[in-house]
Order: structure tokens, then C-alpha cells, then sequence
């Protein structure tokens, strides 16, 4: 005989309430308000990569709608990308800044090199060989707003050795 635990019918009990309460949740909110949810936490397709030739130019985004602007970038020397644009902005969001090392035989700019590669497994990893700055933004509120980012060292002051700026408006 199989015998039966003492907490099912209280497991059952709380899974039907947990649901029965999401699903008010869900009721109560507007199809305007769901819609702005969706807008405002989800991507939008499509998404829009940008490299720095974008410098200089404008880009249209649509609210939700993702901006993912990818920069030559080599931490080894102490170069990093970063962003000089207001905390306070409304009209973008940043999302994500990710690092991408460079692999020997397969780094983003320079695919013509003559390295030498593992014959398997993945290329390794090359200390000092330059990697990929990945920036995610997604557009938030309608308006325009100028984005900023500088190559340079923390520990020097002064002028940055490359400067990426341009344009987004958010539709």
C-alpha cells in the first residue's frame, strides 16, 4: 500500500492559491498597462548593432527596441570604454556592458592574422590580443538623448584617446 504524505492536500492547497492569485494579478491590470509592460521591459525587435562608425550619425530607435554598439577594446593596456552620458537619462537604459577577449585566429578585427590555432578544441585565449566592448541599451521613453563613451585610462587625467558620441531618438 502506498502511503499518501500528511502535506499534499496543503501543497495542493497553496499551488491552487499561488494560482488563483496570479491570475488576479494578471485581471487587474489594464491592456494599456500590460502593453507598456511589454514594451518597457521587453526587446523589441529587431535589434540595432552599431560599430564606432556610427560616430557623428543618429540612430532611431522604437520604445523597447534594443541598441547593442560593439568597440574594439584591449584592457591590457589599461584602455577601457566607458560611458559619459548622464545617470539621469530617460530616454535610453543601459542593459548590459560585456567583455569579449580576443582568441588567437579569431579576434573581431583583425581576421586575417596569421596566428596559429589549437587543431581542437576552441582558439585559445591570448593575453594582450584586443577583445569586443559590448554596450546594450533599450529605448525607454520617447525624446533623444546624445550618447558618449571614452577610451581611456582610469588613472590619467585629461583628454580621452578615442571618443565614440552620437545621437539616439526614441519614437
Amino acid at each position: 500500500m502506498i502511503e499518501e504524505s500528511p502535506f499534499a492536500g496543503a501543497r495542493a492547497n497553496l499551488v491552487a492559491l499561488a494560482a488563483f492569485g496570479a491570475l488576479l494579478f494578471l485581471a487587474a491590470c489594464s491592456p494599456e498597462q500590460k502593453e507598456a509592460a511589454r514594451i518597457r521591459w521587453n526587446l523589441v525587435d529587431p535589434t540595432i548593432y552599431v560599430d564606432a562608425s556610427v560616430a557623428g550619425t543618429t540612430v532611431t530607435l522604437d520604445r523597447g527596441q534594443a541598441l547593442v554598439l560593439r568597440l574594439e577594446e584591449n584592457p591590457s593596456t589599461g584602455y577601457r570604454w566607458v560611458s559619459a552620458m548622464p545617470k539621469t537619462d530617460t530616454v535610453i537604459a543601459p542593459v548590459r556592458r560585456d567583455f569579449t577577449s580576443g582568441r588567437a585566429g579569431t579576434t573581431p578585427f583583425a581576421p586575417d592574422q596569421n596566428t596559429t590555432q589549437p587543431t581542437s578544441g576552441p582558439p585559445a585565449i591570448m593575453p594582450g590580443v584586443p577583445g569586443e566592448a559590448t554596450f546594450r541599451y533599450r529605448g525607454v521613453d520617447a525624446g533623444s538623448t546624445p550618447v558618449t563613451l571614452e577610451y581611456r585610462r582610469a588613472w590619467e587625467p585629461g583628454a580621452p584617446a578615442k571618443t565614440v558620441a552620437f545621437e539616439v531618438v526614441v519614437r
